[in-house]
């Protein structure tokens, strides 16, 4: 078994790939929090709005970097194929129907099938396009569905004895395989039989991919993988053979014009070089992915491979320029501190410090082997005795976890209940090809003994006897072949010697390494390690910047100084007495040196030596002790507390709170500044490096966001930034440049009334009884989406955007009548801002603010006007009237007077004369 190994391992050797060191792609796992759903996603694809969808037992699931849904489907989707010329719909195949997807006026989807109810045609498992039409293929129909209307058109019915045995589509060109039959090309409404592709032979079609300008790739159920040019067929030559042979390919994927996806059974998926046919990543349980077993590949506008396996759909970003460099075995304890020096990665941990290097030898491979839970190459059955104590049900799970080392047991037994079937599947399809099975399936053993899976590695632990029990534990492992542990680790963390203590922080030294640890100082020279200093609870190490041969080391005993002379070292405790308080920081220049005490820091003066002269003592009041930061920033003395950023006044001799500094504090923000130049701190959701003005290189540390959980920050020499998190380590490239954002998006989920209704998304008219609406948004954007923040205003009522906000969806509980454009912008977590969505709403005004109201209004003010005049005039009309009249009445009167009188006055005057 080694002679075999050894050769195999020579032969990877010699084929291995340049990416020295390399480490795994940034892997984020995403738990489906909908009810009653499974992980059984069939199919990835995502739409032309930049939403992902999952063809899942249970329906349609969508993602939008928000929410989760689901579209019912008439019975399981299968396959999923998105038509971008025509039709531009997603069309999706399912077991005994075919259909698209449809989306309603509400934002809502909706399956739409267009197969024939009444006829049995087994399950669409592919569908391919040309540029006219989709064709949905299952092993006994075939279906020609034109794009411009959706209706089928041509059906192609399999014989019983000659199964459809893939399909696949060459330069507009679609070809079917039929068992027995060979490859036929379909030509109008015939097939027509193609010779060229003899050495597919019986083999079914599995799947297949443009794989440049004259080629497909065609990959069958036998693992071949082809290469067809329209007139013959070649294999394709790739440095994974062997892996993929092992573990057994299920589909392919193009992920760029460079590089390819296999998706294997019980080995994740690879990467592939299409030129070259090397290895460019591993994907797979060993680097991260929550099972080996992949269901389905999709990909993103963003460059994000989708995997559907049986725990959860999990992306690996291919264009992020971060690696993770934890995945590697060797590593004990948790990661405090990174160096990377002379090309070799150190790690200090809280166990020790290691390095990571090469796997040297197929015995060393076998170790590994026999160590890791996923790679045991033998059977092993643990029998112990344990003695505990019956008190309650959750004491025993408790216990039961100690000695299992499991967080979640039943989880482990699922997963090994879920390997012994994947095996079983796999011997069975190397069956039907004829081949002999790698390792036999173990048949469960019956024992009246409890039997519970567990990993080979058990803790022995002793409590109080209460009564004995006896318990067998069994573990089933899986022989590993040598491809799956080559592939997945290349490279092994091996421990430094001489080094057994906890690490705080390294500093490098000319062609030495100064390692920090909780009982002194180390130096380390090639990869060994020797004790120069010995302090327990030393926490802080300084290099002077002007004698880089001096350092201080802070302690819970003081001050220590340390000096290399003459190829040693010289070491100096009587600086003790000068400070004897605990010094967490250190910080300075050639004549003073600041130290950080608890609540307190001591401004030192050195002479030409290094050595202290006078100490003064500086306090800050606190109700509660703190750790006061000490740092040099653009030359001046600089504490970092948790009530803000001070520093010195010299000509006042004191302490003050710089306010120019104050935009960079936040109370709840870690210092890290473990690294000298370099002090980070998190104002708001982006680290910052409060550095020197004259530092000349300016780091891109948007990708810091991305790390909640972030521990320490170390940049390399190459620039390079180095992220420790709780569980891993990560690299930033030095050229790591953000993702244009010309894709980033914001897009309109739904929008309600104040009942929660459902309402039109275009255009939004609204009653002005009934105003108040809500809209759910989303930014499809698949890194850190619940950093992603949105802000609006509405145009003509709101002069200044709002703030931003995580909140996805604005809620607007009265809005007065008028036209109005609501303007949304979505910002991601790394501070690109999408085009600004503008988005129109109408709210209906009341009956008495409508214009035909004004008009009648102003018509029946003019009615009544007139009316009024009118009956003015008829009024002044009567009036004269009575007037007329009384005049003539008073002139007829007068007349009668005057007659009168001159009947009066001529009688007088008669009478006169006679």
């Amino acid at each position: 078994m080694k002679q075999i190994f050894f050769i195999l391992f020579v032969s990877c050797l010699f084929s291995k790939t340049s990416y020295a060191q390399q480490g795994g792609l940034y892997l984020h796992s995403y738990h489906n929090p909908l009810s009653n759903i499974d992980y059984q996603n069939l199919a990835i694809l995502q739409d032309q709005e930049g939403i992902m969808h999952f063809a899942n037992t249970k329906g349609l699931i969508s993602y939008d970097g928000i929410a989760w849904e689901i579209t019912p489907t008439l019975s399981t989707p299968l396959a999923l194929a998105l038509d971008t010329l025509v039709s531009h719909r997603m069309l999706v195949g399912c077991k005994e129907n075919f259909g698209y997807l449809e989306k309603l006026a509400s934002g809502q989807r909706h399956y739409v099938s267009i197969s024939d109810a009444n006829r049995s045609f087994g399950a669409i498992t592919h569908i391919v396009l040309n540029d006219q039409y989709a064709f949905f293929y299952s092993r006994k129909v075939l279906y020609r569905v034109a794009l411009y209307n959706l209706k089928v058109e041509k059906v192609w019915i399999a014989r019983p004895d000659q199964n459809y045995a893939g399909i696949f589509v060459y330069r507009n060109d679609v070809y079917l395989n039929i068992k027995g039959k060979g490859v036929h090309r379909i030509m109008a409404d015939e097939l027509v039989s193609v010779s060229a592709l003899k050495a597919l032979g019986s083999n079914d079609i599995v799947s297949y991919l443009t794989f440049s300008d004259e080629q497909v790739l065609i990959a069958t159920n036998r693992n071949q993988l082809l290469l067809f040019d329209g007139r013959k067929a070649k294999p394709l030559v790739f440095q994974a053979e062997a892996y993929i042979q092992e573990n057994l390919l299920v589909s392919t994927l193009n992920v760029s014009q460079q590089y390819l996806a296999l998706a294997t059974l019980s080995g994740g998926c690879i990467l592939i070089d299409k030129k070259s046919g090397k290895t460019w990543q591993t994907i797979n349980y060993q680097s991260g992915l929550p099972d080996d077993e992949v269901y389905a590949l999709g990909l993103d506008h963003q460059g994000g491979l989708w995997i559907a396996t049986d725990y959860s759909i999990s992306r690996a970003d291919l264009n992020l320029p971060i690696q993770n460099f934890a995945k590697y075995p060797g590593l004990d304890g948790k990661i405090i501190s990174v160096n990377n020096m002379d090309g070799l990665l150190y790690v200090a941990t809280t166990e020790g410090l290691f390095y990571l290097d090469e796997v040297r030898s197929p015995d060393e491979l076998l170790a590994i082997i026999q160590e890791q839970e996923k790679i045991t190459e033998v059977k092993t059955t643990i029998e112990r005795t344990i003695e505990t104590e019956l008190e309650s049900e959750n004491q025993e799970k408790s216990l039961l976890k100690k000695i299992f080392r499991s967080k979640d047991p039943e989880k482990q037994t699922r997963r090994e209940e879920k390997k012994e079937k994947r095996e079983t599947r796999k011997n069975d399809r190397r069956k039907k090809q004829g081949k002999e099975p790698p390792y036999p399936t173990p048949a469960p053993e019956e024992n009246e003994a409890e039997v519970v899976r567990v990993s080979s590695s058990i803790s022995r632990e002793t409590l109080r006897p209460v009564y004995r029990s006896s318990t067998r534990y069994q573990y089933i492992g899986r022989p590993r072949q040598p491809a799956y542990t080559r592939y997945s680790i290349p490279f092994v963390y091996r421990k430094v010697e001489g080094l057994k203590a906890k690490c705080e922080l390294m500093m490098r030294y000319h062609d030495r390494l100064l390692v920090l640890t909780n009982t002194g100082i180390y130096e380390v020279v090639q990869k060994k390690a020797r004790l120069i200093l010995e302090a327990e609870g030393a926490h802080f190490i300084h290099q002077s910047q002007q004698h880089s041969n001096r350092f201080y080391v802070g302690t819970d005993q003081g001050l220590i100084f340390m000096k290399y002379e003459d190829s040693l070292w010289q070491v100096s405790e009587k600086l003790k007495d000068v400070v004897n308080f605990k010094i967490f920081s250190l910080a300075g220049n050639e004549s003073i040196l600041w130290l950080g005490g608890e609540n307190q820091v001591f401004r030192i003066e050195l002479n030409d030596e290094g050595k202290p002269e006078r100490a003064k003592k500086y306090d800050f009041v606190h109700s509660y002790s703190e750790k006061v930061v000490v740092r040099m920033i653009d030359d001046q003395a600089t504490f970092f507390l948790s009530s803000g950023i001070y520093r010195y006044h010299q000509a006042q001799d004191s302490l003050y709170r710089d306010t120019s500094l104050q935009a960079f504090f936040n109370p709840r923000s870690r210092i890290l500044y473990k690294q000298a130049s370099y002090t980070w701190i998190r104002p708001d959701t982006r680290w910052e490096n409060i550095h020197n003005a004259n530092q000349s290189v300016r780091l891109e540390n948007a990708f810091l966001s991305l790390f909640s959980d972030l521990d320490d920050i170390y940049v390399d020499p190459q620039q390079n930034i180095w992220i420790i998190t709780e569980t891993a380590l990560y690299r930033v490239d030095a050229q790591a440049r953000l993702y244009p954002n010309d894709d980033f998006r914001i897009l309109i989920r739904a929008v309600r009334d104040s009942q929660g209704h459902l309402l039109r998304q275009a255009a939004l008219k609204l009653d002005y009884k009934n105003s108040a609406f809500s809209i759910d948004l989303a930014a499809p954007f698949y890194l850190g989406e619940s950093e992603t923040t949105f802000r609006y205003k509405i145009k003509g009522l709101h002069p200044h955007w709002s703030p931003w906000s995580k909140q996805s969806s604005l809620s607007f509980p009265y809005l007065p009548s008028g036209h109005y454009i609501l303007q949304i912008q979505a910002k991601n977590i790394f501070g690109q801002e999408s085009q600004v969505l503008n988005y129109r709403v109408t709210v209906n005004p009341p009956y008495w603010e409508t214009w035909w109201f004004y008009l009648a209004a102003i018509v029946l003010a003019l009615l009544l006007v007139i009316a009024l005049l009118k009956i003015r005039t008829n009024a002044l009309r009567a009036a004269n009237r009575r007037l007329e009249l009384k005049v003539k009445q008073k002139t007829a009167e007068i007349a009668r007077q005057k007659e009168q009188l001159e009947i009066t006055f001529t009688e007088i005057a008669r009478k006169t004369r006679t």
